[in-house]
């Protein structure tokens, strides 16, 4: 999970890869240059929902290790990128446990979650943060998990996910999903950048892929393709499209997880 764009970013969490599935609490802040360690989050976990800023982002459920594996922890990172000194703290639970959701929103206050596994069979539910509590938001007209998400509470937008393997993408307004366009191909576990009505979807298992698109509110359309492809546990910012940046994933080289970095400046990555 991660939040910002390729001068200031944040990532966070994780899974490694099979057997082990171990969750990772370890944070890395990017400059726009190099990575450095940050402060561990309070719980190891991964395949949550993210949200926010490079300066304020959040971990929002996800699945950890040992039992109880789906959880409905916040984990909330207070943090300038340049000079960190803030650290993680825990916030408002969800009220369901959600794994392998959507999570967007722009500010600490401004955060959604949607689909996911552990909330049910159907996978359509969502909630909505406030920066104090979090209530029921509306369905997903196609519940799904493995979904990935950007923007902001009123104007969001989730693609992708499984069960069975999604193209279908929905956008919501604050209160209720709409049907978006299909995207080109299907994703699981994909990444995710942009705003509503100017996304990107990056990599996705299949088993690993190069492959990106690009929404622009209305239509998907072929985006300039990753240098190196990437499958499931693929990390990237909800920054702005033309200022993005992808780390991490399963790729061909390394399916056990891989650290390398790319970043994107408006045309090529």
């Amino acid at each position: 999970s991660g939040a910002g764009d390729s001068n200031t970013a944040v990532l966070y969490g994780g899974r490694a890869a099979a057997p082990s599935g171990t969750t990772q609490c370890r944070t890395e802040n990017f400059d726009g240059t190099s990575w450095s360690r940050g402060p561990n989050m309070p719980i190891a976990v991964g395949i949550g929902g993210q949200a926010g800023t490079a300066t304020g982002a959040s971990m929002i459920s996800g699945y950890k290790t040992s039992s109880p594996y789906a959880i409905t922890d916040h984990q909330f990172y207070d943090c300038n990128v340049t000079f960190c000194v803030g650290a993680w703290e825990q916030q408002a639970n969800t009220t369901r446990c959600m794994y392998t959701n959507a999570g967007f929103g722009g500010s600490p206050t401004d955060a959604m979650v949607a689909g996911g596994i552990g909330q049910g069979p159907s996978y359509q539910c969502s909630e909505q943060y406030d920066g104090t509590s979090w209530s029921n938001g509306g369905n997903l007209i196609t519940g799904r998990y493995a979904i990935a998400g950007t923007g902001t509470q009123n104007a969001g937008l989730v693609f992708g996910g499984a069960s069975p393997d999604q193209n279908k993408a929905e956008e919501y307004n604050g209160s209720s999903f709409a049907s978006g366009n299909n995207m080109i191909n299907n994703r699981t576990y994909g990444g995710s950048t942009g705003i509503q009505n100017a996304a990107f979807a990056i990599g996705a298992t299949s088993p690993t892929t190069t492959c990106v698109e690009e929404y622009d509110g209305t239509n998907w359309s072929a985006g300039d393709a990753l240098i190196t492809g990437r499958g499931e546990g693929v990390h990237s910012t909800q920054g702005i499209t033309n200022s993005s940046i992808v780390a991490g994933g399963y790729t061909s080289a390394n399916p056990a997880g891989d650290r390398v970095t790319e970043e994107y400046n408006g045309s090529s990555w």
